[in-house]
């Protein structure tokens, strides 16, 4: 559904971790991974503004791909939205994901998580953690 890329002109300082769990059995499948990137605030909230878009929009153009969102909130300073994505495989299998992407002023973060099997988290706490991301999002903020 969503391509964001935090490569390009006007994005600095981007990163990304991935936090895999190795004690589950198919560890190359569940993880949780995080991107930020800083940029101007004007640019920051059009790229916010982007993936909101290409996320209402592949739920509608995409069949057997379902989004439903989770959270929203935004202010002239931080936003954030959650996603649930099941994407359908076949007859019998689908795949979930839950995705999110918050600013903080110029400092902007996407959060992916895949879950597998029964090693997974909640809808509730997938929120909390991207809440946490945007609370921790103003220290890449404030560096300049």
């Amino acid at each position: 559904c969503d391509r964001t890329s935090f490569q390009g002109k006007g994005i600095s300082r981007a990163l990304t971790r991935t936090f895999l769990f190795p004690e589950t059995r198919n560890a190359g499948q569940l993880g949780l991974t995080q991107t930020v990137g800083s940029m101007k605030e004007q640019a920051a909230r059009k790229f916010v503004q982007q993936v909101r878009d290409r996320m209402r929009q592949c739920g509608q153009a995409n069949l057997g791909t379902s989004v439903t969102p989770l959270a929203s909130s935004s202010t002239k300073a931080t936003d954030l939205q959650a996603w649930a994505l099941s994407i359908e495989l076949n007859d019998r299998q689908s795949f979930p994901f839950l995705m999110a992407i918050v600013r903080d002023g110029r400092a902007v973060s996407q959060i992916g998580f895949a879950p597998e099997g029964a090693m997974t988290m909640s809808r509730t706490d997938f929120v909390a953690l991207s809440r946490r991301v945007l609370e921790r999002l103003a220290t890449l903020d404030a560096s300049g």
